[in-house]
């Protein structure tokens, strides 16, 4: 089903992209008229507008017409000596059953077998009686719209549509007899679905192309970002071991014992200022010191105030949440995760 429906989809929109080809090429049409051995090419329809090349019947137009004239809808306006008229009148009522009326009559109005016939034909009130209509036919052989088509197509002018005029005089109207089979048929999108979707799928494709492109390249970025993050640390950590070394310079083994115990925080003490830090609420669940760094986990009902407790109490710098924060099933409490460095002191903290 899903595959129907965007076969159907595809056929739809190959029509309107048709059409929409076929109208734009129809607003830049040209108009074709043999004149002896030669085809006139002029912009429009009129006898008084300009011409725009006169290629003889045989020969190739310049390869900048046939550039040009390859867009344009090329018209070709048939000669008195190429069709015959005739007339046929039939009640008003028939107006819009006229296409079958003809085409019953034309086996008597056509001098030629109906199957070697093409014919168009037009419509008006007739003036002497209001209940009828008064047809207008213009029939021609089709050997010579064949004839015309293939001269034509020789000369560089593809033809699209073949017309006659109604009246013996320049200025009246032009009636289609003939129309390209690929611009009415439903051989005009036969390929046109298989194009979009072999379009649709290079674009598919070509984004699939892109997206992974853009993820190694994410996952390279990413991975040199870690990287230098780690070469930094490891730096910054040789610099700390070398500063921590360059101070003690000089001194005896036990000079450097007491140096680092007066320096290095006593966890009691810690534990001590953590517990008049942090408020009646707050539980801790695990208690971790490492040389100055403070890392604690525990419940509260409102964990972030924690951070402001411990800066307030003077004995924490840099208090931070280094875990997410979430809620505990069983005590309704949130569990919080907290990091912070623990002042250096000159005196025993609490005291």
């Amino acid at each position: 089903m899903p595959l129907a429906i965007l076969a159907r989809w595809l056929e739809e929109l190959a029509s309107i992209l048709t059409d929409a080809r076929q109208w734009l090429r129809a607003r830049r049409s040209v108009f074709v008229k043999k004149n002896g051995e030669s085809l006139v090419i002029r912009g429009s329809a009129s006898a008084d507008a300009p011409t725009i090349a006169n290629v003889r019947i045989g020969d190739r137009p310049p390869r900048d017409l046939a550039r040009a004239l390859r867009v344009r809808f090329v018209n070709f306006e048939l000669g008195p000596a190429d069709f015959v008229t005739r007339r046929l009148a039939v009640p008003a009522q028939a107006r819009d059953v006229l296409s079958g009326v003809v085409r019953n009559q034309m086996e008597r109005l056509s001098p030629w077998p109906v199957a070697n016939s093409i014919y168009g034909f037009e419509a008006s009130n007739s003036k002497d009686d209001a209940k009828s209509l008064d047809v207008r036919i213009l029939i021609s052989l089709r050997k010579t719209i064949d004839s015309i088509c293939e001269q034509s197509a020789a000369a560089g002018l593809p033809v699209d549509r073949i017309l006659a005029r109604v009246g013996s005089d320049a200025s009246s109207a032009l009636l289609t007899l003939w129309t390209r089979p690929s611009l009415t048929g439903s051989s005009t999108n036969v390929g046109a679905p298989k194009l979009i979707f072999a379009s649709l799928a290079a674009l598919l494709v070509a984004s699939a192309l892109v997206t992974s492109w853009a993820s190694v390249s994410a996952s390279g970025i990413w991975a040199e970002k870690e990287d230098v993050a780690a070469r930094i640390e490891a730096f910054r950590r040789t610099g700390s071991s070398a500063g921590a070394k360059g101070s003690s310079l000089g001194r005896s083994p036990t000079e450097r014992a007491w140096a680092m115990k007066e320096q290095a925080p006593a966890a009691v003490f810690v534990l001590e200022a953590l517990t008049k830090a942090l408020p009646d609420g707050a539980y801790l669940t695990e208690f971790n010191l490492e040389r100055a760094t403070l890392r604690v986990t525990g419940l509260a009902a409102d964990p972030p105030p924690l951070i402001a407790a411990l800066e307030q109490s003077n004995q924490f710098t840099g208090a931070h949440f280094f875990a997410v924060t979430t809620k505990d099933a069983e005590s309704a409490l949130y569990k919080f995760s907290i990091e912070a460095q623990v002042a250096p002191r000159a005196a025993p903290i609490g005291e």
